[in-house]
């Protein structure tokens, strides 16, 4: 698990966006800690939630992180990250027996269809988890390169919600 930390006060950087491509496509599961919270000048009920709002906006690749918001100074919520970083070794680590899975894809297409592939339908035949840490699985398809990447995240998404892994990043090959 990688942790992402942020200062509060100066708000994100190009470093953080390049640290967070590179945790994405290393496929590490990841937190963002926005450090400084108590710092952060005009806070009410609603900041934490437009901060990580701008947060996934300016680094949607990464959305399913969770994000944290600590004071390490004064020790504030830091207790909090080890409680996520246990969540997140264990969703890495869960595996999905063949058949759940495969109700899951078939739900998932059943709600939407993936688009054809030169005039031709893509069918998914089955799939099966084939690693953990991070999660990887196969798709097995008559036309593997007629998925395009807008369905590649919307199964993945499916997928994540599904399974209960909404805060893992997920390997999914066709």
């Amino acid at each position: 698990v990688v942790i992402l930390v942020m200062d509060a006060k100066a708000g994100l950087h190009t470093q953080d966006e390049k640290l967070a491509g590179i945790i994405e496509d290393r496929k590490k599961c990841c937190i963002i800690a926005v450090n400084k919270w108590d710092l952060a000048a005009d806070k009410d009920t609603k900041t934490t939630g437009e901060v990580e709002d701008a947060i996934r906006q300016k680094m949607p690749f990464i959305a399913y992180a969770p994000v944290v918001f600590v004071s390490a100074l004064r020790g504030q919520r830091v207790p909090r990250i080890f409680d996520v970083v246990d969540g997140l070794v264990e969703k890495s680590a869960k595996r999905l027996k063949t058949s759940e899975l495969n109700k899951i894809l078939e739900e998932t297409v059943t709600r939407h269809h993936p688009p054809s592939h030169k005039g031709k339908e893509v069918k998914f035949y089955y799939a099966t988890q084939t690693g953990v840490s991070p999660p990887e699985f196969v798709i097995f398809s008559n036309h593997p390169d007629g998925v395009d990447d807008s369905y590649k995240r919307y199964v993945v998404n499916s997928l994540r919600e599904a399974a209960g892994m909404e805060e893992c990043p997920l390997k999914i090959f066709y």
